[in-house]
């Protein structure tokens, strides 16, 4: 069963290899046949680059209509309308191509020219729309996650693209203008514009998109239209200036642009990489954010776990050697036997460490009876149990054992000599509340603040200071707390407030 699930993900992984290979394969060769032209004589580049503007726009076609044919509603939602848009685009190449006959045998009359020039333009503009009208939909659900300076970067990046075009918007406006062809500066200028536009959105999905996953798609899209429009600009210009000449810069312009649409469009086969809708991307935000806060949670609970498990096996070596020295001293039995009680309960605490599952399993909250409080008395002497009762279960873990310990350990340790201990339970109103009560020196207001901050250690420098810290963080994962006050006539009271479980 293992070779074959084995077998699935190499199968998966180099069907994956393939696809990358593939896409930068053409992706590579597509650049290298946009700039050959630049080495070649001006009677080739006449029909070289037109050609192939219209080849790249056909294989994008293609592809496209292939992609749209998948039953991700969701690919299909941005690749149907760019399908139509590439369709358009590519009349609009093949009519441009009479055009190109036309400037060597002159096959067609001034009024046919002029239609067909006008059917080229409007072709063009409508072909945008599609495409345009999908993106301008999407984006406005996508504004709460678009942050202000973004939006204000955006708009720079939109001013910044109409000053460096201005010199072009001018100059096709006065000629356009001056010659009373309205209907092709309207076409025209309306072409720039939402050239403009499809590129901010475009670099909007891909910041939007950044932090998930590697927005290839969006990249490339906005790559390819950066070409485009700068094709689009420059055409403009020089049919303004009547210096235009098919096969030179603007169609090399719109062949690079061509070429990068279609590389944009093969990253789609490949198996991470899809232009998902704004509703899904926020939907995928929210799971990423939920993983997120989930695994934080995590993180904090492990680091909780085996900070415990440290600062009690730190203790109970300390016991440990402290009763093995009384037993030589003194030859008492009673310190060998809490030598062993102590040592047992530290393989009771490596055994919950055994394995990944033990040690999460830890970490689920529960219900749970109160016998992890009859386990830490049996490691101590001095200990008295006024009232615990054996048949009320918590919302607790595991850590309920070392929470118990760590409190009933700081009262013998900080207590002084002669110290003894009384455990009541009390409960009121769905509440449990464990008093660990001993007779020590007591602690002072002052300390009261602070015993149960992370690091404080009190006079005692040699202890971790991170026992009761640790214990008020594990009791309020739970929707428990604990506090602290003087015990009559001297010592301390430890309330470990805990929620009673449902039956």
């Amino acid at each position: 069963m293992l070779k074959v699930k084995t077998n699935v993900v190499d199968s998966l992984y180099m069907r994956e290899n393939r696809m990358r290979n593939l896409s930068s394969i053409i992706g590579g060769l597509s650049l290298i046949l946009c700039f050959l032209p630049l080495f070649f004589t001006p009677e080739v580049k006449f029909f070289y680059v037109p050609v192939l503007k219209s080849i790249f726009l056909l294989f994008a076609v293609i592809v496209a209509i292939l992609l749209t044919r998948s039953k991700d509603k969701t690919n299909r939602k941005y690749l149907i309308p760019l399908t139509i848009t590439l369709i358009l685009l590519f009349v609009s190449e093949v009519l441009s191509h009479f055009l190109l006959l036309d400037s060597i045998s002159e096959i067609l009359s001034d009024h046919n020219f002029a239609i067909l020039d006008m059917t080229i333009i409007i072709f063009s503009v409508v072909g945008l729309l599609p495409l345009y009208i999908r993106l301008i939909t999407q984006i406005r659900p996508a504004e709460k996650h678009v942050s202000r300076n973004v939006k204000l970067i955006s708009l720079l990046i939109t001013v910044l693209a109409l000053l460096i075009l201005s010199p072009a918007i001018t100059k096709f406006s006065q000629v356009f203008i001056q010659e009373g062809q309205y209907a092709q500066f309207i076409f025209t200028l309306a072409v720039i514009i939402i050239d403009i536009d499809i590129l901010a959105i475009s670099a909007i999905f891909v910041y939007l998109q950044w932090k998930i996953r590697k927005p290839y798609f969006w990249l490339l899209i906005a790559g390819g239209w950066i070409f485009k429009l700068a094709g689009d600009a420059t055409k403009s210009y020089l049919i303004a200036d009547n210096t235009y000449e098919i096969g030179k810069i603007s169609d090399y312009l719109h062949c690079v642009g061509y070429a990068i649409f279609l590389i944009g469009l093969i990253t789609i086969f490949e198996k991470y990489e899809k232009p998902i809708s704004v509703k899904e991307l926020d939907i995928e935000r929210r799971q990423y954010q939920s993983l997120y806060e989930d695994m934080n949670v995590f993180a904090k609970d492990l680091v909780t776990v085996t900070s415990l498990l440290r600062h009690d096996l730190l203790n109970d070596l300390v016991v440990i050697q402290s009763g093995i020295d009384l037993f030589l001293e003194t030859g008492k039995k009673d310190y060998l036997d809490r030598v062993v009680r102590r040592t047992n309960t530290v393989a009771e605490r490596l055994d919950s460490l055994k394995s990944e599952s033990m040690l999460l399993g830890s970490l689920a909250i529960q219900p749970i009876d109160l016998s992890p409080i009859y386990n830490v008395t049996e490691s101590f002497t001095n200990i008295e149990i006024i009232s615990l009762p054996k048949d009320v279960k918590v919302n607790a873990n595991r850590l309920l054992y070392p929470i118990v310990f760590n409190v009933i350990q700081n009262a013998f340790q900080h207590g002084g000599e002669g110290v003894k201990v009384e455990i009541e339970t009390i409960q009121e109103n769905g509440k449990i509340m464990v008093k660990i009560k001993d007779n020590g020196k007591g602690i002072s207001n002052e300390e009261k603040e602070l015993i149960f901050q992370q690091g404080y250690r009190g006079s005692d420098k040699g202890l971790s200071g991170m026992g009761l810290y640790l214990v008020k963080i594990v009791l309020q994962s739970y929707g428990g707390s604990i506090t602290v006050e003087d015990n009559i006539p001297k010592g301390s009271v430890f309330t470990i407030n805990l929620t009673k479980a449902k039956n």
